[in-house]
């Protein structure tokens, strides 16, 4: 098992959550598909494409709307790059629409399948990242015992001393 960038991480929770059986496919818009590369967001709801209403909200405020248009373009490149390179792993079937353009066609793979449902469980994950990066825990965990022996060991001396 690999432990995968963050985006790359939450997009496979996220598509383990909103599928859930290899060999489906969903269709979703990117900019629905934002939600899941916030924090815990493979808990959202992402409607599927043609399952939501489109309908805009308007705002007169020139600020707020280009805060959102930079936001959402930001959110649809990360979820197109994310997108490209688990499919690049063999972790998910990617393929755009035919048609529409920020729609895409998703499907997970056997080991897409079994990642997302790590990467979904807090405790598993932890244990992939713990997994991954063990030899620097070790050093880490060392170092800090090592750190503690020697501040009493000068206490000792020090306590001898006087």
């Amino acid at each position: 098992m690999m432990w995968l960038p963050k985006d790359e991480r939450r997009l496979l929770a996220g598509y383990y959550s909103l599928i859930g059986e290899i060999g489906t496919e969903k269709v979703y818009r990117f900019g629905d598909l934002a939600r899941l590369l916030r924090f815990r967001g493979h808990k959202s709801s992402v409607p599927e494409y043609g399952d939501s209403d489109r309908s805009s909200t308007q705002t007169d405020d020139l600020e707020t709307m280009k805060r959102e248009a930079v936001k959402y373009i930001d959110a649809c490149n990360r979820i197109e790059k994310a997108n490209t390179l688990l499919a690049a792993r063999g972790l998910i079937k990617f393929t755009p629409h035919q048609h529409e353009i920020h729609v895409v066609v998703v499907g997970l793979s056997v080991d897409g399948y079994d990642l997302g449902r790590r990467y979904s469980n807090l405790l598993e994950a932890s244990g992939l990242w713990f997994q991954e990066y063990r030899n620097h825990w070790v050093w880490l965990i060392a170092a800090f015992f090592g750190g503690a022996v020697g501040v009493k060991m000068i206490e000792w001396i020090g306590s001898l001393l006087n």
